[in-house]
């Protein structure tokens, strides 16, 4: 029960630190793994709405943002989230994408995740937050 609060903790902290420079930030490593892939965005949470939506500001292309609404048939999604106190919420919308039609899914991470998440086929770190981030590892597998 501590550790889970711990974690808890840890997440809520990261993700009330980003600042509007962090979250440029994020946004640009977010655009430039999805053009490298040929991938779309989809936001998983808060924060991940908030790294869309700076990019969105900064002017980056919008046909690689995806919505929750719409059909991902054959596209890979690299599902945006902030920093994790557990896998649950991911593995759910890694379903949900699949479910959509997805083809792949990766999720990027703020302050990354040490482990695999049911329906992710990798993980990635994504920088921002505070400086006492989560685990820096990154975790890729097969999708269950």
């Amino acid at each position: 029960m501590i550790e889970s609060r711990d974690a808890f903790s840890r997440a809520l902290r990261i993700n009330a630190s980003m600042t509007a420079a962090s979250l440029v930030s994020a946004a640009h490593e977010a655009w430039d793994q999805a053009t490298e892939q040929g991938a779309v965005l989809l936001a998983t949470d808060v924060v991940g709405e908030r790294i869309l939506g700076a990019g969105l500001v900064l002017g980056l292309d919008d046909d690689v943002v995806a919505d929750r609404h719409s059909r991902l048939d054959g596209q890979r999604v690299i599902m945006l989230a902030g920093a994790q106190a557990g896998p649950i919420g991911l593995s759910d919308a890694a379903k949900v994408a699949r479910s959509l039609g997805a083809s792949a899914v990766e999720a990027a991470v703020v302050g990354g995740w040490p482990c695999s998440i049911a329906g992710c086929d990798s993980i990635h770190r994504l920088a921002g937050g505070s400086a006492q981030s989560a685990p820096e590892t990154t975790a890729s597998h097969s999708a269950a």
